[in-house]
């Protein structure tokens, strides 16, 4: 889509970013202006161990996606010479920072961008983030259901029979045929139709597996951090956590307004968490896990810019002609 009427949108969402982010700046000071005297009453007992593994878990969450990208980017390549995949990581690490430039999608482009250092073409790069994106948000949005029955009102069994076919339909890109179909929607979504090679049933479970591991860092790291402000916290709820994780991650990611989800997730994740400690602990720990978030983001970019960049932009463009 281009010409003036696409120019206009995309003129009219950074507006509705803006307002959205000066909306999201302007509460959070009015909330913690009104409630500051509770802030102030809360006994908070600070455990540095708590807060030091959520950060541990949150930086393993990101390095466990970065490893996903890795298996994306080499599909169809064979098996990687010691160090040959450092490139991939790379541009993994530094294309998460453009996600913090309002237009929640300028990380796309800019992996493209980097990803042609590493040989990797555009059609290439495209159907890897479109794979990427479409199991986030498909894994996402089934753990999500089991926080999300919890909170209206379901049983532990029928919470426990939610969880149970979440699980069972989060598989689905195990098999190959589905995997191959998703990819190629995902691309004809972003006016990239183009055939792939079939999806070897192993690598999709490896990339199945890494992205099951990124939710599950999401929501230990989650817990960690409540713990670390409320040991009284009970660990019992890890699964609930993660799955509010999860619900809070889907809503700001499908709400192109909020640059970076930013006040959906925090709204969302301080929603589906009230109750498991006093408000105060629930509004730092929401908090805590968007510098969390973003801390994460700059310490990978930061190792990132020691590993090497891979082959010349040249050569890369060369090779895809």
């Amino acid at each position: 889509m281009s010409g003036p009427g696409s120019g206009r949108l995309r003129w009219a969402l950074r507006a509705a970013q803006a307002a959205w982010f000066v909306a999201v700046v302007v509460y959070a000071g009015h909330f913690a202006a009104t409630r500051w005297a509770e802030f102030r009453a809360q006994p908070w007992r600070v455990g540095a161990s708590w807060l030091a593994l959520a950060l541990v878990l949150s930086l393993l969450r990101r390095l466990l996606g970065a490893l996903r990208w890795m298996l994306l980017a080499r599909f169809g390549r064979g098996p990687a010479a010691p160090g040959e995949s450092l490139p991939f990581l790379r541009a993994y690490f530094l294309s998460n920072l453009a996600a913090y430039v309002p237009g929640s999608v300028w990380y796309i482009p800019s992996r493209i961008h980097l990803s042609r250092a590493t040989g990797m073409t555009a059609l290439h790069s495209s159907a890897a983030i479109a794979y990427e994106m479409g199991l986030l948000v498909w894994t996402g949005l089934l753990l999500s259901a089991y926080c999300l029955a919890l909170k209206i009102g379901a049983s532990p069994g029928g919470g426990a029979g939610v969880l149970a076919t979440a699980a069972a339909l989060s598989a689905v890109p195990l098999y190959p045929r589905a995997a191959s179909w998703a990819a190629r929607t995902l691309l004809r979504l972003l006016r990239r139709p183009r055939d792939l090679a079939a999806v070897p049933a192993r690598w999709a479970a490896s990339v199945w597996l890494a992205s099951v591991g990124v939710w599950a860092c999401s929501g230990l790291s989650l817990l960690a951090l409540l713990k670390g402000l409320d040991p009284a916290v009970p660990g019992s709820r890890a699964l609930f956590v993660t799955s509010a994780a999860a619900a809070a991650w889907s809503a700001g990611f499908l709400a192109p307004w909020a640059p970076s989800g930013l006040g959906v997730r925090e709204g969302m994740l301080a929603w589906l968490l009230e109750g498991l400690a006093a408000g105060p602990v629930i509004a730092v720990a929401v908090v805590g896990a968007r510098l969390l978030t973003i801390l994460e983001d700059v310490v990978w970019a930061l190792v990132a810019l020691f590993l090497p960049e891979g082959r010349s932009r040249d050569a890369a463009v060369r090779s895809s002609d």
